[in-house]
């Protein structure tokens, strides 16, 4: 009767779980989410990026935000970011690029200077 029991008890657990396991671990697919951030004041910046397509180039105005999901276990970031002009009457320019993986800051630069020079960051993010 207590083996009854034990099992009528187990089955009656297992049956209010929606837990499902997949068979092999290594099917679980990772998916990160991969944040190319660019902030500052000038008026207009060209913006590079690796992306899912490969090297993607724009110009934008400020803040310039895109993201994307990616599946590999190892993958290499790069952004870049070149102020091609600021507002007249800008004292103090900025110009801020970040990396953003899953929420966390991947990597991230700043400038403040006139000059027309990229600002760049990069690395290989790997779980």
């Amino acid at each position: 009767m207590k083996y009854v029991l034990t099992v009528l008890s187990a089955l009656f657990i297992l049956s209010c779980t929606d837990v499902i396991l997949p068979a092999n671990p290594s099917e679980y697919v990772w998916k990160d989410k991969i944040e190319f951030r660019v902030t500052g004041n000038a008026i207009t910046t060209r913006i590079r990026y690796e992306g899912p397509d490969g090297l993607q180039q724009v110009i934008s105005t400020l803040p310039f935000n895109t993201e994307f999901t990616s599946t590999k276990s190892s993958i290499f970031l790069t952004l870049e970011a070149l102020p091609l002009n600021y507002p007249i009457p800008t004292l103090f320019p900025f110009l801020s690029v970040q990396i953003i993986v899953n929420g966390n800051i991947f990597r991230e630069a700043t400038f403040s200077d006139f000059t027309t020079i990229p600002i760049s960051v990069s690395g290989t993010f790997k779980h």
